[in-house]
């Protein structure tokens, strides 16, 4: 009854909006006996979204592998959306996908009727690449996706970052997909200016690396003390493609921008623990950009209590 109550408060508060609705399809792989329930879109102009992908049949649309000039349309179109970034656990997230993913519906929900209804759609749900699993964020955010009636955004990274890592992700429901390089590209020729004198000679994308690079010996020296081995070294780079999606779609989309975690309690060794990266630099910000996880199920409350020791033996 909660959901019914929210989404219909929200229906009447956003009166003005666009009311389409998109019936995503799902996969066999994502299939669940207790899927989240699929609620009327609230966010404004959705069906822009879903006019959009008709529009360009099926498949993704804009990946540099098609050409320079198709990265490029992608990257103008990318530009018109509100994009909305889910992040948090890969394939060890114990918890069903579902029901984080309802959860996350009613947060963002929550989210944007504490806005007054006010709507800077279309919005589109962003993904950076992960291969569909039966649990964890590949299988959650396909979820929301179809739950608030939203198209997705693929970010993945160039070919010779690695190889596999386009090859591999999940392009159900994706009619927009752009390439790490032309996202990190805009950081590249943006002065950081935030870290003080001479600060500015720096783009903003150096300044990201080096947080990074100072974050991971900072873990890496947590984790000795208590006797585990170093982060492995691809932690950095998708540590990268987290923090570059986020920071550059803040720049391109004009500070439209909305990122969801999938639990209260974030894995200190995990590549979403990077998210501090962002926000010290002041590339988004707490209060505006991002949304906190809350559990709303009581019958599900015990999931929710996360052992990382026990579940990520990385």
């Amino acid at each position: 009854m909660r959901s019914v109550r929210l989404v219909s408060n929200l229906w009447l508060a956003m009166s003005s909006a666009t009311r389409g609705t998109t019936r995503g399809t799902t996969s066999p792989a994502i299939r669940s006996t207790n899927p989240p329930q699929r609620l009327p879109s609230v966010f404004s102009a959705a069906a822009s979204a879903t006019e959009l992908g008709a529009a360009r049949g099926s498949g993704a649309v804009g990946g540099d592998s098609s050409g320079p000039d198709d990265g490029d349309r992608a990257m103008r179109e990318l530009a018109g959306y509100h994009p909305i970034v889910i992040e948090g656990m890969g394939y060890y997230d114990p918890r069903d996908p579902a029901v984080v993913a309802g959860n996350i519906c009613e947060n963002l929900g929550a989210h944007f009727a504490s806005r007054g209804g006010q709507s800077d759609g279309p919005y589109l749900v962003v993904v950076q690449g992960d291969p569909l699993t039966e649990r964890g964020i590949s299988a959650i955010t396909p979820r929301v996706a179809e739950c608030l009636g939203l198209k997705r955004g693929l970010v993945c990274l160039d070919e010779d970052i690695d190889p596999t890592h386009s090859q591999n992700a999940d392009r159900e429901n994706v009619v927009l997909e752009v390439s790490y390089s032309r996202l990190a590209g805009i950081l590249s020729r943006l002065p950081y200016e935030g870290g003080g004198e001479g600060s500015s000679e720096k783009s903003v994308l150096r300044a990201m690396e080096e947080s990074i690079d100072a974050l991971v010996r900072q873990k890496n020296l947590e984790r000795e003390a208590i006797g585990k081995p170093p982060m492995k070294e691809y932690f950095k780079q998708y540590a990268l493609l987290q923090e570059v999606t986020k920071a550059s779609l803040h720049r391109l989309c004009g500070g439209r921008l909305t990122i969801a975690h999938t639990s209260a309690d974030i894995n200190p060794y995990s590549v979403t623990s990077f998210y501090r990266v962002g926000l010290d630099l002041g590339l988004y910000h707490e209060d505006a950009n991002m949304v906190a996880y809350r559990n709303l199920s009581e019958d599900h409350k015990s999931q929710e209590v996360l052992d990382f020791d026990a579940i990520d033996t990385r």
